[in-house]
């Protein structure tokens, strides 16, 4: 496959910064001229009116009036006001304190307004630019993996492999005593690689020199090929996958297709009422 894979993508104000490899593996840093979306639900006047008062409003650099379908049934349709931002989070705090003011409510949370950004411009994680996330193939260009994993109290195991399409190279596998893991020599470990799995006590991912690093602990799947493919396609990070829970990442899924069919989803309201049994929750 010739063209670009997307490893990495950074949101800046204005724009995105996509670290990208060739079909070799070779990286390459681009930047791309983006906006990120909010959806607000007009409450005190018309969706007229509230676009030109955002329009006003630091950050914002365009706004628009859309038709959408309205919860619960969907079977009615009310004027929603499109606004796009230059910096996402710095128009949150915005946003909150207009909803704290009774003027408006935002909708549809879910996913976040970079995921839309990158959707938008058909940027999928972990693939090549303009690819259809959900088709079941795996291509991608080879990718040099390093992972430190805890095999005793005393040692650790650090792995090279390189990931390709027709599947997983071992390239280099040594066992090292952990009172030698320095700063210094993580990063000339991991230096070279494309993607660091961390599974020790001993080592951090602020001492890898690999653009992308994972702490495994509490990823939402075991493997990274799962890994990449959540990230796909929620249009997220692997980092930020790793860290999310499987629930968030398929709701994630899931909302970018009520944002496709303009399908308005209020804020969901959450009950914090503990853990419960089988036991209690049948009486």
């Amino acid at each position: 496959m010739s063209g670009r894979w997307t490893l990495d993508a950074r949101f800046l104000r204005g724009k995105i910064r996509l670290l990208q490899l060739d079909s070799e593996g070779k990286l390459e840093v681009r930047e791309l001229k983006s906006s990120y979306p909010f959806y607000f639900d007009p409450l005190k006047h018309g969706a007229e009116e509230l676009g030109r008062s955002l329009i006003e409003t630091p950050f914002v650099v365009e706004v628009s009036i859309e038709d959408w379908l309205m919860p619960p049934w969907y079977d009615s349709r009310k004027e929603l006001v499109k606004v796009e931002v230059d910096c996402a989070p710095c128009f949150k705090k915005i946003a909150r304190r207009i909803e704290s003011m009774g003027i408006a409510k935002r909708l549809n949370l879910q996913p976040s307004s970079e995921s839309l950004a990158l959707m938008r411009m058909g940027i999928t994680m972990l693939d090549w630019e303009g690819k259809d996330p959900w088709r079941l193939e795996f291509d991608f260009p080879p990718l040099r993996i390093m992972q430190i994993k805890d095999i005793s109290p005393d040692d650790a195991l650090i792995a090279s492999s390189e990931l390709t399409t027709s599947g997983v190279i071992d390239r280099n596998i040594e066992k090292i005593r952990k009172e030698k893991i320095g700063s210094q020599a993580v990063g000339e470990f991991t230096e070279g690689h494309h993607i660091a799995l961390i599974e020790s006590r001993w080592v951090t991912c602020e001492e890898v020199y690999a653009p992308v690093c994972i702490e495994e602990h509490g990823n939402p799947v075991e493997d990274l090929i799962g890994l990449m493919e959540l990230s796909r396609l929620s249009y997220s990070n692997l980092d930020e996958t790793a860290e999310k829970s499987i629930g968030k990442i398929l709701t994630d899924i899931e909302a970018m297709e009520a944002v496709n069919r303009r399908m308005a989803v209020p804020q969901a309201r959450l009950r914090g009422d503990g853990w419960r049994g089988i036991e209690e929750r049948s009486e």
